[in-house]
């Protein structure tokens, strides 16, 4: 069996990686979920009514949400009597939505620096 396949000097995912990114970036995909993973930066435990007061839903819809998360292993879940409490379960995410948050301002302003180079039309 031949080993990974490489392009350019990189390394490209198996077929199982490519898979399991592509899954904790669908996890990811949702405002309300990103909103719930920032909820817990401060490293310390939440209930799910804290969390969705925090993000201004109801407890049913911070609830599904924060159990997708969980089973993602992006949060880790703790029932204490009739209370679940969520913590933040790998670090990583937060730098990886804060990479995302820098990369789009990145190419807002190459955007922003392209549209000031054009020339206007009609003018003389």
């Amino acid at each position: 069996m031949p080993g990974p396949y490489r392009i350019s000097g990189v390394t490209l995912y198996t077929n199982v990686v490519a898979e399991k990114v592509a899954a904790w970036f669908r996890v990811l995909g949702d405002p309300t979920r990103l909103r719930l993973i920032q909820s817990l930066a401060d490293g310390e435990e939440r209930t799910v009514g804290d969390l969705a007061r925090a993000v201004q839903t109801t407890v049913p819809n911070a609830s599904k949400h924060l159990l997708l998360l969980a089973q993602a292993g992006l949060l880790r879940r703790a029932r204490s009597g009739s209370s679940v409490w969520y913590s933040l379960g790998n670090p990583a995410t937060l730098e990886l939505m804060d990479e995302a948050r820098a990369a789009l301002g990145q190419a807002a302003e190459a955007a922003r620096r392209e549209l000031d180079q054009q020339p206007v039309r009609g003018a003389l």
